[in-house]
């Protein structure tokens, strides 16, 4: 009989470790926010997949980088992820970019999986219903931090209150990207159609 404190924590880190091995080699980029968490997660994919291969988890689909194939919904989602990332080994990617739910980290999917880098892309009510009131949902969001690995980067959005926030506390390599506010990485608009 084994004894743990938290059982999906315990199963999420089990799943994690029996890939560990083969998955050590990729680059692991995990995305949360409350908007364009999919958006961000193919453009990452796509930017890293021009120097090395990429792979990407999503809720549309998923890519090993050698093949797509539209996402099933599994109820299993550390086992499942672990697979793709043991996937995404074996097919020669040397990315893998993962979409993360306010969900997936509130029902601790990720414990035992050590990103590289965490985006968070932004923060809003419209998230928060199932998590009971608004600061419940921000804590859930901001818990990815605890899912880098030591010197792993946090990627936050200083256009949003969270992404400061997270800016200011987070204690560890953080970029910076924005559109009105200064920012590390800031885009600027040319032309309006």
């Amino acid at each position: 009989q084994c004894i743990v404190k938290d059982a999906r924590a315990a199963y999420a880190q089990l799943s994690y470790a029996l890939q560990a091995t083969a998955s050590a080699g990729l680059h692991k980029v995990g995305v949360t926010g409350t908007h364009g968490k999919t958006c961000a997660t193919w453009l990452i994919a796509s930017v890293l997949g021009n120097k090395a291969g990429s792979g990407f988890y999503s809720t549309l689909g998923r890519s090993t980088s050698n093949d797509f194939a539209p996402e099933q919904p599994s109820r299993d989602v550390p086992r499942a992820v672990s697979a793709w990332l043991a996937e995404c080994a074996k097919a020669g990617a040397k990315h893998a970019v993962l979409e993360v739910s306010s969900q997936a980290i509130a029902q601790q999917q990720l414990s035992g999986l050590l990103l590289d880098c965490a985006v968070v892309t932004n923060f809003s009510r419209d998230g928060f219903a199932e998590h009971s009131t608004i600061d419940n949902y921000r804590d859930t969001l901001r818990r990815i931090c605890q899912s880098l690995k030591p010197g792993g980067t946090l990627v936050v959005n200083l256009d949003d209150a969270l992404g400061r926030d997270l800016a200011r506390d987070a204690g560890m390599p953080t970029l910076t990207i924005g559109l009105n506010e200064s920012a590390d990485v800031t885009a600027k608009l040319l032309e309006r159609s």
